[in-house]
């Protein structure tokens, strides 16, 4: 995408596009622990409370019992990469160590190397929006 290709309304800066006038309060960039902890509570909560119930539905409700509940799981595993993401840039807690912890619990979780992903995402942003990114963009 280029400063040409965007839409009316926003601006392109570095390679982001933001909305026109839209000011964010310095505060919600500050990383806060009770907010990490928070997310990583409710998220860990929400997707091993799924796993562990898919024995049980199966058992008591059959096979089909668990349809619903693959989505759900999905879209956990989906928010653990966005949780890795935010340990990545060290934006979840304000201590380094924290994120590295939790970064690499999301890994375990997801079989990846949280370091690998860090690399990788780090090297994303340096080539952001050119031929050597890796990662395509429409």
């Amino acid at each position: 995408m280029s400063a040409t290709d965007v839409p009316p309304g926003v601006t392109y800066v570095h390679g982001l596009v933001r909305p026109t006038g839209v000011r964010v309060p310095r505060e919600w960039y500050v990383p806060s622990d009770a907010f990490g902890w928070r997310a990583v509570v409710m998220l860990f909560g929400v997707l091993v409370g799924c796993v562990a119930a898919l024995p049980w539905l199966v058992d008591r409700w059959g096979a089909l019992a668990i349809a619903p509940v693959l989505p759900v799981i999905g879209a956990y595993v989906y928010k653990l990469t966005i949780l890795m993401h935010e340990c990545c840039h060290r934006t979840l807690f304000r201590a380094r160590p924290a994120n590295d912890r939790v970064g690499v619990a999301c890994g375990g979780f997801l079989v990846t190397s949280y370091d690998a992903f860090c690399r990788a995402h780090w090297q994303h942003h340096r080539h952001c929006g050119t031929d050597e990114d890796g990662e395509e963009s429409d």
